[in-house]
């Protein structure tokens, strides 16, 4: 993407459409049923939920997006989902969320996103989706489609230039 553009600069097609927002890859789920189940302490990669080759450009600001309906054996328990970039489960942690124990377990639709730039161009960047149990005894499922209703999905868009991103500590 073309950096924050300079007064009087004169644009090309291919600038223009960098620079717009737009969504890069996403994924919805359409299988019924769970898509993986009996997650415990070992780290589980979702394979329908992974995303890419997706192309970044260099000073990208990036916004990825998840819903995904889960079930719990134990409500008391705490579980991790994490995105992982290049390779499932071993890859570089790009973001994860905690997700804090619910009440009951006859599943529960989880949202997640989390904004994150791009330093460097890369044209083929893989990311995955991966879920594991951060407290407790108890398993999880992840579902695709649960009850005919509620699609998993994921997505990653290109929201802006990484200079229009604040982390305030």
């Amino acid at each position: 993407m073309p950096g924050p553009f300079l007064a009087g600069q004169r644009l090309t097609a291919g600038q223009l459409n960098d620079a717009i927002q737009k969504t890069l890859t996403s994924v919805e789920v359409g299988v019924a049923g769970a898509l993986a189940g009996g997650i415990g302490a070992t780290e589980v990669n979702i394979p329908k939920l992974a995303l890419g080759p997706v192309a970044l450009v260099a000073g990208g600001l990036y916004h990825f997006d998840a819903r995904v309906t889960l079930q719990q054996t134990v409500a008391s328990d705490g579980f991790m989902m994490r995105l992982r970039r290049d390779t499932a489960l071993t890859g570089t942690v790009v973001s994860e969320w905690l997700i804090y124990p619910v009440v009951g377990t006859s599943g529960n639709v989880f949202f997640a996103w989390d904004d994150f730039i791009s330093t460097i161009a890369e044209p083929a960047v893989n990311y995955f989706v991966s879920f594991k149990r951060d407290a407790g005894t108890g398993t999880l499922s992840v579902f695709g489609q649960f009850s005919g209703a509620n699609r998993a999905g994921v997505a990653i868009r290109r929201t802006g230039y990484s200079s229009e991103f604040v982390v305030v500590t």
